[in-house]
């Protein structure tokens, strides 16, 4: 099956199928922005390869193109302005978390630093006690030494005093 050519009305050109990027590299329409929106151009040859119909520029169809495009404009609009609230929003909320985040770390390290130094000088005194207590088991130990060191001289002195006067 043969297709027949589709002329354009206005030149009287032959249309070719044109794929979606080249059409896309046709100029936009003046005064909108230029969202991913379909063109005039791409309109047109989008009609003329699904229906096999060629259309002039100046269709009066075409002027639904035109209120898509600037209905995709004005939706780019909203969702540019919708886009910079939610990242000023997420900046303020991150700044702010971020914010609670330091204080609370600063918090809980003067916590575990003060926790620190109360379990170092907690410590320090049970050390401080046991020390104290070793000292005086010592002390008392010194005299029980020193007792029992004059009982020993005090009893050699006896043997030898007693041994003297076995002997003599």
């Amino acid at each position: 099956m043969t297709r027949t050519p589709i002329i354009d009305p206005e030149t009287g050109e032959v249309l070719e199928e044109q794929s979606v990027s080249s059409a896309q590299d046709h100029s936009r329409e003046e005064g909108f922005p230029t969202p991913d929106v379909m063109s005039l151009e791409e309109a047109r040859m989008l009609l003329a390869k699904v229906h096999e119909v060629g259309m002039p520029k100046d269709d009066p169809m075409l002027m639904a193109v035109t209120l898509h495009q600037g209905f995709c404009a004005d939706l780019a609009k909203i969702n540019a302005t919708h886009n910079r609230e939610i990242k000023a929003l997420l900046d303020a909320t991150g700044k702010g978390y971020a914010q609670s985040v330091d204080d609370l770390f600063e918090g809980l390290q003067d916590k575990t630093v003060t926790a620190s130094i109360n379990n170092t000088l907690a410590m320090t005194e049970k050390f401080t006690l046991t020390t104290e207590q070793l000292r005086r088991s010592m002390h008392r130990f010194t005299w029980i030494n020193g007792s029992l060191a004059f009982v020993s001289l005090l009893s050699a002195g006896f043997v030898v005093a007693f041994v003297k006067y076995i002997t003599g």
